[in-house]
């Protein structure tokens, strides 16, 4: 199971970044001049799930977390595009980033 969590103190946070980046593998825009590993992408439908109801599993509270259903707690944003077509055409980080 992959998970990833917003539950994180970072000062500056970077969520999309990080998804565009778990799909390529390419951190050169981010300051990394090396290509990651490139058999470690994931699909866009991976990244949601890590960043959702597996962050939520990973922190032992999937039953008032990581979905959006009756009677749970949530933290989320409303986003006019579509992350997985974004996704599909390379442009989820220029698409989403600049308005989060």
């Amino acid at each position: 199971m992959r998970a990833a969590t917003h539950r994180w103190t970072a000062a500056d946070p970077q969520p999309f970044q990080n998804m565009e980046m778990a799909m390529t593998r390419d951190g050169s825009d981010y300051g990394n001049p090396y290509i990651l590993n490139i058999d470690e992408r994931l699909h866009i439908h991976s990244i949601i799930a890590a960043y959702t109801i597996n962050g939520a599993r990973a922190m032992s509270q999937a039953a008032e977390l990581g979905t959006l259903e009756a009677g749970k707690k949530a933290d989320f944003i409303v986003i006019y595009q579509n992350l997985v077509e974004l996704a599909d055409k390379g442009r989820l980080r220029k698409s989403v980033t600049p308005g989060y």
